[in-house]
């Protein structure tokens, strides 16, 4: 699942009162346990120094995601928790932006060292 799909998830169980949809509950559990993976994979990868940054930035994001949606599930039936999470993973694709960022320019250093050759 995707964190855009989860969100839009999101969006409609807060529009609707009540106690959190199971669905929903569902989709945000298999969330966090994709963001864990994929933080601990990240986490365990060598990258090269011109990647470094791209990388930290990117785990700053994960790291986001999990806390955002462990708070998320710990407390789904919440007035604040949806809000809690946007917040929190508004913070977050702030450091992904910055990861993306950090990535073209990197690749666009080695992009020209490889066309001067």
């Amino acid at each position: 699942m995707t964190a855009a799909a989860l969100l839009l998830s999101l969006a409609a169980a807060s529009a609707s009162p009540g106690p959190a949809d199971p669905a929903i509950l569902a989709d945000a559990r298999r969330a966090l346990a994709s963001a864990r993976d994929a933080r601990d994979r990240l986490e365990a990868l060598r990258v090269p120094a011109a990647l470094a940054g791209a990388r930290q930035e990117e785990l700053v994001f994960l790291n986001h995601a999990v806390l955002g949606l462990a708070a998320y599930l710990g407390d789904p039936g919440s007035s604040g928790a949806r809000k809690r999470l946007d917040s929190i993973l508004r913070r977050g694709r702030a450091h992904r932006e910055r990861s993306r960022g950090a990535l073209r320019e990197a690749l666009g250093r080695d992009a020209g060292r490889s066309v001067r050759r």
